[in-house]
């Protein structure tokens, strides 16, 4: 779909960008001196390094191909960090995005310096920590409750920062909902269900972790028949995800092949 060029950037990262040459649209989509990460048919991710006052950072940077939406992927993730970051959900600070008259758009990001993907993390350990449990049913819970859903809300897609243990959303362009009604159980569950889906086969993670979780999530101390009807419906996605993708490798839309390898945000 092809359209006007648009370029949103960041107050505090404006004059850092332009003093590196990231002046308009084309100077994201192919980033001169970036470092590619990775390259699929429809998008491509880099991380670009800039000098800045404090001195050396780095962003993540996501660039699209066109699409038939009239919202290109790289700007809804900018309106919809913009939208949870007003909310106080922790999530990386946006520093640009765009789309040029081809359709083709970009994200970027700051990169969460000192962080791993939870999945990963979780890999590394053979103990429960009932404290970070309760850290992110408390953060899936706040999500929900402004009525957004995440949609691919796998372990992956959640990042963990060592030094205080502080939990992050990343991925979020396929945000649903947060119009002003309420948000269908569905996509409740299919984050929930995402989650379980994606901690099969940890180590880390029991079924008393798992129903733990459930229960911070709900608010609750104890289970009732509310928290087996969660339960039961959580299970039962969990399972119809794991017959239609896999839990690595790229099942058709289903998980990315990326989760057990991308720790850069």
């Amino acid at each position: 779909m092809s359209g006007r060029e648009e370029l949103f950037t960041a107050a505090r990262w404006r004059a850092v960008l332009r003093a590196a040459g990231y002046r308009a649209v084309p100077h994201f989509l192919d980033p001169a001196g970036g470092r590619l990460l990775r390259r699929l048919p429809d998008r491509a991710n880099w991380t670009i390094a800039l000098d800045t006052p404090a001195g050396r950072a780095t962003l993540y940077l996501k660039c699209h191909e066109p699409c038939r939406r009239s919202v290109p992927p790289g700007l809804r993730e900018w309106f919809h960090h913009e939208r949870l970051r007003e909310h106080g959900l922790a999530v990386p600070e946006p520093a640009a995005a765009g789309r040029d008259a081809a359709g083709r758009s970009f994200f970027a990001s700051v990169a969460l310096e000192g962080t791993v993907p939870l999945e990963e993390f979780l890999c590394q350990r053979a103990h429960r920590d009932r404290e970070r449990i309760r850290r992110l049913a408390a953060l899936v819970r706040r999500l929900h409750a402004l009525e957004v859903g995440h949609r691919d809300l796998y372990l992956c897609h959640v990042l963990l920062r060592a030094r205080d243990e502080a939990l992050f959303l990343i991925d979020l362009q396929r945000l649903v909902g947060g119009s002003g009604r309420r948000l269908r159980r569905r996509w409740k569950v299919k984050d929930l269900a995402a989650l379980h889906h994606s901690s099969a086969g940890l180590a880390a993670v029991t079924r008393h972790d798992r129903l733990r979780f459930l229960l911070g999530y709900l608010g609750k101390e104890r289970i009732d028949r509310e928290t087996r009807r969660w339960l039961g419906r959580v299970r039962r996605k969990a399972r119809r995800m794991a017959r239609h993708r896999p839990r690595h490798g790229d099942g058709g839309g289903g998980r990315p092949d990326s989760c057990r390898t991308r720790t850069f945000r």
